[in-house]
């Protein structure tokens, strides 16, 4: 029980770092040229339903059939290409949204382009929006942060002490001085033997207590 406790516990640690990595990723540049977005609205519907987190990553140039992201002011639009003019740097794509019915009115220069839809992740885009705000980015971000930081050093402040500790069981171990085994004797070449036998059976850890017992004093 407790192993699966354990798993679990990883598992859930894993799960909320990876969280983490791409909140982190929405606000910050990801090696790659990548960007992350969250759709907001349901006109790329059932191909990108609404609330999806999207990688964006840009291109030279796009084809039609292709899914974009292009500038709208402070906002970003996500829609497919239908119709492509011009090439390279001077090329402009007229967009539509998959559950609209008719393109959109406005013709959009290369330069407007984030990029092309490389995947998406259907609804994981609802956290992650979440989290972008204060409340969600508290709730979500700053305490399980906390939690993690403080499991980790805690981790390590018992990996710190636990090898002190074992030498210490082992040093008092070792240095305690007992009497000797009154099963033994020491004869006449200073060796242990078995009372009442000619044979000698030399005990180490009797031989340690005498031991002990010469450098204290005690006979």
């Amino acid at each position: 029980m407790k192993k699966v406790f354990k798993i679990g516990y990883n598992l859930i640690l894993a799960v909320l770092f990876l969280f983490l990595l791409v909140v982190a990723g929405t606000f910050l540049p990801i090696p790659g040229n990548y960007k992350i977005f969250t759709v907001q609205s349901g006109s790329m519907e059932p191909k990108v339903p609404m609330g999806s987190l999207i990688f964006v990553k840009s291109a030279p140039e796009y084809g039609v059939g292709d899914v974009i992201t292009i500038k709208a002011g402070r906002n970003t639009v996500t829609h497919r290409v239908v119709e492509k003019k011009g090439s390279g740097g001077e090329a402009t794509y007229r967009t539509k949204g998959d559950a609209n019915e008719e393109a959109d009115p406005e013709e959009t220069s290369g330069q407007n382009v984030v990029g092309k839809t490389i995947f998406n992740l259907p609804y994981v885009g609802y956290p992650i929006g979440y989290a972008r705000t204060k409340t969600g980015f508290i709730l979500l971000v700053i305490i399980p942060a906390t939690i993690i930081i403080y499991e980790e050093l805690y981790k390590i402040k018992e990996e710190i002490t636990a090898e002190p500790a074992g030498k210490e069981r082992k040093t008092s171990r070792a240095g305690k001085c007992r009497g000797p085994d009154p099963h033994y004797r020491r004869g006449i070449s200073g060796r242990w033997i078995a009372r009442g036998s000619s044979r000698d059976k030399r005990s180490s850890s009797s031989a340690f207590r005498t031991i002990c017992q010469e450098k204290s004093g005690e006979r």
